[in-house]
């Protein structure tokens, strides 16, 4: 379990065409979602999401998808 400091969440995505959509969800021990939504990108591969507390304890997933619709999950 990790602590979530980082405001804003920061994540890299790129796609031979191009990324559509950034979604990051931040999870509790138990696997409970504690917050969820669409990062905004930044730059060409730079996404950013704000958190709505400074501070929680948890995983954060990441899911980037494609134009397409593909998608690819990371958790940290």
């Amino acid at each position: 379990m990790a602590k979530v400091k980082d405001n804003p969440i920061t994540a890299g995505a790129s796609d031979d065409v191009q990324v559509a959509r950034v979604l990051i969800t931040i999870l509790d021990g138990h696997g409970q979602s504690l917050e969820q939504g669409e990062a905004a990108r930044i730059n060409d591969s730079g996404w950013e999401f704000e958190t709505a507390s400074a501070t929680s304890e948890g995983k954060v997933n990441v899911e980037a998808f494609d134009l397409a619709g593909n998608c690819t999950r990371h958790e940290a």
